[in-house]
């Protein structure tokens, strides 16, 4: 890159400001209801098996619908259909926002399991359509600018969002202070909606080669992807090369013999390894530790601060030390979090396991995004990206679902230290099968993705 910036014409002035808007918003969402979900069905009395359907219910969906989906929006005009399944998706956080309303404590925790199923429905038009429609609205130039800002951007708004919602939490009474964050966050979902329909795709002879095909960078940022969809931890990694399949086979399973396919298997276990934590921490936060939301909301503040942060430093780091080292490293540092949780007797070992374990996905998760891409084949990148959509969604039910299995038998805290000790070995199974993809991986400068 030079320092000298690329013209921005008056329409991309204008995609611009809406593609900020959108991610300022989208943290608002985010640091509202969608931090706050799991929390609020733990202190309505939820078991760990129904705050894992909350979670585990945009994978079941993701399993079932993405590659029809995927075939659907190739015969439709992205923008109607990217803004209007957003609206259906995000609206249903002002139907939660009733609950308390005209339902008991009681039955909310169901109602809850519903609402998010329902919502999930409409989930993967979004994820792959927007990624998709970024990649045309925003050309190759700037995308490492607009990159860095809506990371930047992402981080500021999660983190004065989830405070500001801790604070309100702590200081007006159950049920309405929840009432409140999801009607604050119904607000955001539809503003960031808005500015996901104000967005308009230049004409096709104006587009770079790279915004035609599909090329390139994918959706804003591997942070602020990571944060796209009901669950926090899901990443939109490859999503939109799953409208470049021009009618042939998504799914090829003979890459399940290849290297890829080995490489696929430790990205199953990272998966799980994370995704074992999610319904287990909230129980840990309000029946064990008794934790008041103040406290739960500067945890999720350090854990997606951090998050964001150590992405931005992907790129150097990799360059430095090569993708093994650093695949290796976050596996190590985010293992960390779940054992503090485990070990955890206060809110300063939560606190300074969600700061660790911030630092270890944003590493992990965007180098792992990275060595994906590079690994694909570019001819038939489709299909390798349908094959770790299938393994990322299958890894989020099995991890969300094995948590709280461990819990049942055991313990919370055993469940835990399980996570952290998976992910130790998801982090020998990336350095081992890594090599056998990328031989000379390590020595290689990455590319630029983020």
């Amino acid at each position: 890159m030079t320092n000298t910036l690329p013209f921005m014409t008056a329409l991309q002035r204008s995609n611009f400001k809406h593609i900020y808007g959108d991610v300022i918003w989208y943290g608002v969402l985010h640091g509202t209801a969608i931090a706050f979900l799991n929390v609020y069905a733990a202190r309505l009395g939820a078991t760990p098996f129904q705050i894992a359907f909350i979670t585990s219910a945009p994978a079941v969906v993701n399993l079932l619908l993405s590659l029809p989906i995927a075939r659907w929006l190739e015969q439709r005009q992205l923008h109607g259909t990217v803004y209007r399944s957003a609206l259906y998706h995000r609206l249903p956080y002002f139907l939660m926002a009733t609950l308390p309303l005209w339902l008991a404590a009681s039955a909310q925790p169901l109602a809850l399991t519903i609402i998010t199923l329902i919502m999930a429905v409409s989930g993967p038009a979004v994820e792959i359509g927007f990624h998709a429609q970024y990649a045309q609205v925003v050309a190759p130039e700037w995308r490492l600018i607009i990159s860095g800002r809506r990371v930047a951007m992402v981080a500021a708004s999660i983190t004065v969002s989830a405070l500001f919602a801790g604070q309100l939490l702590d200081h007006i009474p159950f049920p309405l202070n929840y009432q409140i964050v999801f009607v604050l966050g119904g607000i955001g979902g539809l503003v960031t909606t808005y500015h996901v329909a104000s967005l308009r795709v230049p004409q096709p002879a104006a587009l770079h080669p790279e915004q035609k095909t599909g090329a390139g960078l994918l959706e804003g940022g591997t942070a602020v992807g990571m944060l796209r969809a009901l669950n926090p931890m899901r990443s939109g990694t490859g999503l939109r090369f799953l409208l470049r399949s021009s009618g042939r086979p998504l799914l090829r399973w003979d890459l399940l013999r290849s290297s890829y396919g080995r490489l696929m298997l430790a990205y199953l276990v990272f998966y799980i390894a994370q995704l074992m934590p999610v319904a287990l921490f909230p129980i840990l936060f309000v029946n064990d530790l008794l934790f008041t939301d103040g406290t739960i909301s500067i945890a999720t503040t350090l854990f997606h601060g951090a998050m964001v942060l150590s992405s931005l430093q992907i790129g150097r780091l990799t360059h430095r030390f090569g993708f093994r080292t650093v695949l290796l490293a976050s596996a190590l540092i985010y293992g960390a979090h779940p054992l503090l949780g485990a070990l955890a007797i206060g809110a300063r070992t939560i606190w300074l396991g969600a700061l660790i374990g911030g630092i270890g996905w944003g590493l992990g998760g965007s180098a792992l995004h990275t060595h994906l891409m590079d690994s694909a084949a570019e001819a038939d990148r489709p299909a390798y990206m349908a094959l770790h959509n299938l393994v990322l969604n299958l890894g989020i039910l099995i991890g969300v679902l094995l948590g709280p299995l461990l819990a049942q038998v055991a313990s919370v805290r055993v469940g835990l230290a399980a996570s952290g000790l998976l992910m130790f070995a998801s982090g020998a199974m990336l350095w081992q099968f890594s090599a056998a993809t990328h031989p000379g991986h390590a020595a290689q400068q990455p590319t630029v993705a983020d």
